[in-house]
């Protein structure tokens, strides 16, 4: 699994209940509003890659 971190990131900002879960979160949470969740998925694999895990 750990081997396939990039993919499952990638499938999560993809997917469609994902995006609603966030939507709602962002709802909840007005520190998040202006933030995606493809933004975020991106930027943990920004700080993911360097580890090579």
């Amino acid at each position: 699994m750990m081997a396939q971190w990039e993919l499952v990131l990638d499938e999560v900002a993809a997917d469609q209940a994902m995006l609603a879960l966030w939507a709602k979160y962002v709802k909840k949470n007005p520190y998040a509003e202006g933030i995606e969740l493809p933004e975020c998925c991106q930027t943990a694999k920004a700080i993911l890659s360097p580890l090579d895990f």
